[in-house]
């Protein structure tokens, strides 16, 4: 409790609430976050009494710091390769979560190569969940805060708008980002004809165009109910690979595999 009721009376320590058949005693406490005054029933339990939030925001915050020091320092990291390779796999793999339409502040990536959670974990904190489909989450409030501020909304897929926040990243944190959206919604394999085939699918169009820019090259077509930029040309598709693969910090391997096979047949060819 964060407020005195209009009903109570004043004490020395705090005030005192007439109930039904008894008095509550609330005594004065700090925020154990953010040290603002607040007000805890002095008849709880004794193992929860020094447990004193002003909000389940607060609460929140200060039980992540404590289980999951790296996941709540996450932000210190925003200005990294790795940073922006995550935000990139959350644009495409992703989902966010917070209020008013969900109860809690958690960022989770869903992917089948268990080797990525596992090395999201080692760099960002937060934990592996499996299941049916294994997916790394985060319950850090700012972190998701900073993510829908930058328009890493909730059902991002059609209106993810990102552009603000990517044409202020430096040259390779974009690249880094967009190997992040690659490894999640990227394809590059060899077709029936034994073609590479190296393209990004995504329910939002503009979201496309800002990587067809970044990139100065390939095509958008529709594709069913999304949206797919598809590299026609072999020496585009080397030049969109060599773009976010130059500098391999995070990264799914078996597509840079993939990558680095196509092009040694590439050079060979030529």
């Amino acid at each position: 409790m964060n407020t005195i009721p209009l009903n109570a009376t004043i004490t020395k320590n705090g005030f005192k609430i007439k109930g039904h058949k008894y008095w509550c005693y609330y005594v004065t406490k700090k925020c154990l976050n953010c040290n603002n005054v607040t007000y805890q029933c002095r008849q709880n339990n004794s193992q929860h009494k020094d447990n004193c939030y002003c909000s389940r925001k607060c609460q929140s915050i200060n039980r992540h710091k404590k289980v999951d020091i790296k996941g709540y320092e996450i932000l210190k990291q925003k200005d990294t390769p790795e940073f922006t390779y995550l935000l990139g796999l959350i644009a495409s793999d992703g989902y966010v979560m917070y209020p008013p339409k969900f109860a809690h502040y958690q960022c989770s990536i869903y992917s089948n190569d268990v080797d990525v959670l596992n090395s999201l974990v080692n760099h960002f904190g937060g934990f592996v969940k499996s299941s049916k489909n294994s997916k790394w989450v985060l319950n850090n409030i700012k972190f998701v805060e900073y993510l829908r501020d930058n328009g890493f909304v909730n059902k991002k897929s059609l209106v993810l708008d990102v552009g603000k926040w990517f044409n202020e990243l430096q040259f390779d944190n974009q690249c880094s980002f967009i190997r992040g959206v690659f490894d999640g919604d990227g394809t590059i394999c060899k077709n029936k004809r034994n073609e590479w085939r190296v393209a990004i699918i995504s329910g939002s169009k503009h979201f496309l165009d800002m990587i067809k820019q970044f990139c100065s090259g390939g095509v958008i077509y529709k594709d069913r109910n999304a949206y797919s930029l598809q590299f026609n040309k072999n020496k585009d598709k080397l030049a969109f690979l060599d773009l976010i693969y130059d500098k391999k910090t995070l990264c799914l391997e078996r597509k840079y595999n993939c990558y680095i096979q196509f092009k040694n047949e590439y050079q060979n060819i030529i």
